[in-house]
């Protein structure tokens, strides 16, 4: 028995990389899953299944609220309750490294709708229900790279910076519901897109 037994978690930005490793581990220690992307996560959700986990496919858009509230409910509906969700999603190898001042504003603006916004709308929707059961663990990932400065990927790094603060500012709000709130923030990691 593993030591998420009976858990359910959503891992967004789960259909490659990071987040299906996350998503992965999650259920070798008992998660059944919902692996939420804008990508199809089919074959995430076959490889958990082939391990004799559960894991579900859930189409999303993170950085629409009509998007994260329905990765919720189709997560309840197939599962009946949401313990864990990991804010992974993000735009990160869509985007070139370039100075500060020639980002353009729409690129700005879709950095920031989903990977801070898309943050924000997975935790608003994913509250509810754990405030009902009293018990949630919200982990949100942030980079390495907030912490040292580094040139050419503002967008990103700034995103992420607002990540980390989003995460410290609902740990506060939302711990005497029992649900506890973290970031971590790894290095680089090799992926399918890099």
């Amino acid at each position: 028995m593993g030591r998420l037994e009976g858990r359910v978690a959503v891992v967004t930005g789960a259909a490659q990389g990071i987040g299906a490793a996350f998503a992965r581990a999650l259920a070798a220690e008992g998660a059944k899953l919902a692996i939420a992307d804008l990508d199809s996560g089919a074959q995430v959700v076959d490889e958990i299944k082939a391990a004799g986990g559960e894991a579900i496919d859930v189409p999303t858009d993170v950085s629409t609220e009509d998007g994260c509230d329905a990765m919720v409910a189709h997560t309840l509906e197939a599962f009946g309750r949401l313990d864990i969700l990991v804010n992974n999603a993000a735009i990160f190898t869509a985007v070139e490294r370039k100075p500060f001042d020639e980002i353009p504003v729409a690129e700005w603006d879709a950095v920031m709708g989903v990977n801070v916004r898309g943050v924000w709308l997975g935790c608003k929707a994913a509250v509810g229900p754990m405030r009902e059961q009293n018990y949630g663990k919200i982990i949100s990932i942030c980079t390495g790279r907030i912490f040292k400065g580094a040139p050419f990927f503002l967008h990103y790094d700034a995103s992420k910076g607002a990540v980390f603060g989003i995460t410290r500012s609902l740990a506060r709000e939302v711990g005497d519901h029992n649900i506890c709130v973290n970031a971590i923030a790894p290095g680089s990691t090799m992926s399918e897109n890099v």
